[in-house]
């Protein structure tokens, strides 16, 4: 239906899935990119059906299933970084061994599947140092739990800030952050200064962005395309020197 849109006839166009199946039928149907949140692990027939499909591969690093990934035992690392690194590395391996080229292959170090908002943020600290082989990195912070979490987490520090201030009759105050909704899923949209309808996250995931442009992502994977879009492209500038003069 969208390879039938004139828009669309131009644009890549990525099926997520872990099911080969589901990826064999896409591709046919006109998809360009298979992104695979299990990384070939949920589904032994998948990288076999994309060497045989020949299109590029975003492997992304995830533990367990969709259903269980947020457990203590799949949030467990000694180093979340390195881990991430080897467990990649290993999947990439397995990837060529089935007969995809690693120039077909994208790395994606999984920021919120199978990590506590903490280890995201690590991730994305040391974005560039997740990537084996040099391969290129997408990076999928947007509107992503960990946002909501540390906006709460730096609204009650200021919170206590500010009670500890009035306490101790200090004439220093401090303005609390808006309130966020941490669940994953929020849609509770807010109003901007000109009126528009934006995510409550869309500033934590403009500095997530950031972040990865700054660290070495190639790709960036967003809802809000383009707002992120300039942030991506100034970030570019700032990080990279990539101008148009």
């Amino acid at each position: 239906a969208l390879r039938s849109d004139p828009e669309f006839k131009r644009i890549p166009i990525s099926i997520d899935t872990f099911r080969a199946s589901v990826a064999r039928e896409a591709v046919a149907a006109g998809a360009d990119i298979v992104n695979d949140v299990s990384g070939g692990t949920l589904d032994e027939n998948m990288l076999r059906t994309v060497a045989d499909l020949g299109v590029p591969y975003i492997l992304m690093h995830m533990r367990g299933d969709p259903g269980n990934m947020q457990s203590k035992q799949n949030t467990t690392y000694g180093d979340v970084v390195s881990d991430v690194h080897e467990a990649l590395k290993r999947q990439v391996e397995a990837a060529e061994a089935s007969g995809i080229c690693r120039w077909n292959i994208v790395v994606d170090p999984g920021i919120g599947f199978a990590k506590t908002p903490s280890q995201s943020l690590e991730l994305l600290k040391d974005l560039d140092q997740t990537a084996p082989f040099g391969l290129p990195i997408l990076s999928g912070p947007s509107r992503k739990s960990f946002i909501a979490y540390t906006l709460k987490q730096r609204e009650h520090e200021t919170k206590h800030q500010s009670r500890s201030a009035m306490n101790s009759n200090s004439t220093s105050t401090v303005t609390p952050s808006p309130e966020h909704d941490g669940s994953s899923n929020s849609n509770n949209y807010i109003v901007d200064e000109l009126h528009e309808l934006v995510h409550p996250r869309i500033w934590g995931t403009a500095a997530a962005v950031t972040a990865s442009v700054a660290k070495g992502a190639d790709f960036i994977r967003v809802h809000d395309v383009r707002a992120m879009r300039e942030v991506a492209v100034v970030s570019d500038a700032i990080y990279r020197s990539r101008t148009s003069e």
